[in-house]
């Protein structure tokens, strides 16, 4: 067992029986493994963790973002054509209103049409998305690689994981865990989150399947490498395995982004747990999150409140996403939108300074509150990250405007009763 790693993070790639790998190692460690969130920031999980022994989730980097060495790290990769269709059929599933435009055209598009559908978010969620999600930790815009140099980021992300398993070998990936920690092996695993829909092999065509393999040649080039790699982790009783990628890319070599220095006093009153990163092509330079009425960082529940964004554009772009979470002092997210969710189109037209404000009813609990705002591309700031500011302001609600109530949200419910 290695001693020094007690606590286990499962990054869970979608669409690699995560849903499953989670559950049995909740079993083998005993507390719940769901996370709050479809999609969680690394870092903040970390530092929100307290005591618990086990992460288990979707999980994202930000470039040069280490590992902790108090946790074991462990993932899977899956063939990524079988991972691809898998994730297709399982969006067709899902509810004709689901925002995620994946799952929109995955709904009214065959696959034929899906692959011909030009649009950034669609293209990357068939183009070696596997390859892409462990580079982000080693550098700013893994979609700016060539194949060679994604491939080696790729590779030199993994070999810092503890344990790397594939699809097709679930039981020799949890099992190969309960080595390391001194469990007793299993011999059965549960099976969960699996998709309902059938694949209509009509859609599978030999056009289909080949534009897809040259989508992606490096998850399989990877997936191949991470194959062989395990079968000797198995075999060497987890000893380090002799296989290696063939790295020709020296990550340091890649240009780092331009410093940024951010103007909000909220964040910069606790610089330790400052984080930003992004191309910082657009920045943000100032924000605060006031309620109307008090007109301060400090409101009652159901006050209207006010996020305001002081911006500046070094570019002009046809279509900006301003994103917005909010956390409790636990890291715990709150709630998060973007303009894009709201439906709202935001071009800008020429480099300079612009404004942008949320206004909504804080309808949280009392307590305290960090917001975390984000200018990017498209739904997410995985399609391409202008700025990222954690702590960009910080609120507390102090009291409770009407009602009283207890716990983290305000409802208002309505109540009838009848008699009889």
């Amino acid at each position: 067992m290695r001693a020094q790693k007690q606590r286990l993070l499962f990054d869970h790639v979608p669409k690699t029986a995560g849903v499953t790998i989670s559950r049995v190692l909740s079993d083998l460690l005993g507390e719940p493994y769901a996370l709050e969130a479809t999609s969680n920031p690394h870092f903040t999980m970390l530092k929100a963790a307290g005591s618990r022994k086990l992460l288990a989730g979707h999980f994202w980097f930000i470039k040069d973002e280490t590992l902790s060495e108090e946790w074991y790290y462990a993932t899977i990769i899956r063939d990524p054509i079988d991972r691809f269709l898998s994730q297709y059929y399982f969006n067709r599933t899902l509810g004709i209103n689901a925002p995620d435009p994946q799952v929109l055209a995955a709904r009214t598009l065959t696959l034929q049409q899906y692959l011909d559908y030009s649009v950034p978010e669609i293209i990357h969620s068939y183009t070696n998305i596997q390859a892409i999600h462990f580079a982000q930790r080693m550098c700013d815009d893994p979609y700016k690689l060539t194949d060679d140099q994604l491939y080696n980021v790729a590779c030199a992300s993994l070999m810092e994981y503890d344990c790397v398993g594939v699809y097709e070998d679930l039981l020799g990936f949890v099992n190969a865990i309960c080595r390391d920690f001194g469990f007793s092996p299993i011999t059965a695993l549960p099976h969960l989150n699996i998709t309902a829909q059938p694949r209509d092999e009509r859609d599978i065509t030999d056009d289909v399947l080949a534009r897809l393999r040259k989508a992606n040649g490096v998850d399989i080039q990877l997936y191949h490498w991470v194959r062989e790699r395990f079968a000797q982790n198995k075999s060497n009783q987890g000893r380090p395995t002799s296989v290696r990628p063939p790295l020709t890319l020296s990550v340091d070599n890649l240009s780092p982004p331009a410093p940024c220095i951010a103007k909000n006093n909220a964040a910069m009153s606790d610089p330790d747990n400052l984080i930003e990163f992004g191309t910082r092509e657009i920045i943000i330079e100032s924000a605060s999150c006031l309620g109307k009425m008090s007109g301060l960082p400090a409101m009652r529940s159901g006050e209207p409140c006010l996020i305001r964004l002081e911006c500046f554009a070094n570019i002009a772009v046809a279509d900006l996403t301003i994103g917005i979470a909010i956390r409790n002092r636990w890291g715990e997210l709150m709630y998060g939108t973007n303009s894009k969710l709201m439906d709202h189109a935001i071009a800008i037209e020429q480099p300079g300074h612009f404004t942008a404000e949320f206004v909504f009813d804080m309808n949280l609990g009392i307590g305290e509150y960090v917001v975390t705002l984000a200018l990017h591309k498209g739904v997410s700031h995985l399609e391409g990250c202008y700025h990222w500011l954690e702590q960009a302001a910080k609120f507390a609600v102090v009291g409770v405007l009407g009602n009283h109530f207890e716990g983290a949200a305000r409802l208002v419910p309505e109540l009838s009763m009848k008699f009889r």
